[in-house]
């Protein structure tokens, strides 16, 4: 039952790892450039280091989503074989190589831009979080989740200018690894303003499907409540009215209503 637990896309093992996950990811880019060498790390470093470690080999125990076949893959050999074919799992390695890297000193500029390529794991992560919350929670929790982490990244990037312009701690970084890690900082909050403007206006669209909706079946639910309408027809009728409202709300496609 726990394994099942674990591999149910909604579980609370997920959403605590992915919560894990982005607050490493957020504490490595604001830290690596202001870490001078192996000295400079403190005990939240190589936390986060160790929890990059951990998503090489967690990634072994959670469910893939197919695209093509617009699955969800939950067999373990199939996700370990799909998983270990993937651009992920190598992306996943060298995320982690800084637990070793950053004990070596002529490596300390390496590790730091290394620490700050983290931020292309903020996307889809926040993405997975978004999902579950959505899902098990309210869209409107989603939509501040979002929100949220584009805040952290703009003060990632701010601690970056300012560290560029000689107003905080000395950087690791050459100009040009400065220049690179501004770019991918950037790129990951124009991604999060994308997803957040998407989400929020899918939110909007939503409570108004929503009110219309309930403005409409309202009525006939309280006639249902009321009266002595057998079980199977209650169930038909709502049934019918769930469906009517996701393809309203735009929740899914003519295949997925099909089925």
């Amino acid at each position: 039952k726990g394994w099942l637990h674990v591999q149910d896309e909604d579980s609370p093992a997920q959403v605590l790892w992915h919560a894990a996950l982005l607050a490493a990811t957020l504490w490595s880019c604001a830290r690596a450039p202001l870490i001078d060498g192996p000295s400079s790390d403190g005990a939240f470093d190589v936390l986060a280091d160790l929890v990059f470690v951990g998503e090489v080999f967690v990634q072994f125990l959670f469910p893939l989503y197919d695209g093509e076949s617009r699955e969800l893959v939950d067999d373990v050999r199939q996700i370990r074989d799909r998983y270990l074919h993937s651009r992920r799992f190598y992306v996943n390695i060298v995320l982690a190589l800084p637990v070793c890297s950053s004990h070596i000193k002529p490596l300390a500029r390496a590790t730091a831009v290394v620490r700050s390529l983290r931020a292309a794991k903020c996307k889809p992560t926040l993405l997975s979080l978004r999902g579950t919350l959505q899902r098990v929670r309210d869209v409107a929790v989603a939509v501040e989740l979002v929100e949220l982490a584009t805040v952290l990244l703009y003060a990632t990037l701010l601690t970056l200018v300012l560290a560029g312009a000689r107003w905080a701690p000395r950087l690791p970084y050459d100009a040009r690894n400065l220049v690179l890690t501004i770019m991918v900082v950037t790129l990951s909050l124009a991604l999060h303003a994308v997803a957040f403007a998407n989400l929020q206006s899918a939110n909007d669209a939503m409570n108004v499907v929503e009110a219309h909706h309930d403005k409409q079946t309202k009525p006939v639910l309280q006639f249902l409540d009321e009266s002595n309408v057998d079980d199977d027809t209650q169930l038909r009728v709502r049934a019918h009215f769930d469906y009517l409202m996701v393809k309203q709300g735009g929740l899914a496609d003519d295949r997925i209503l099909a089925e």
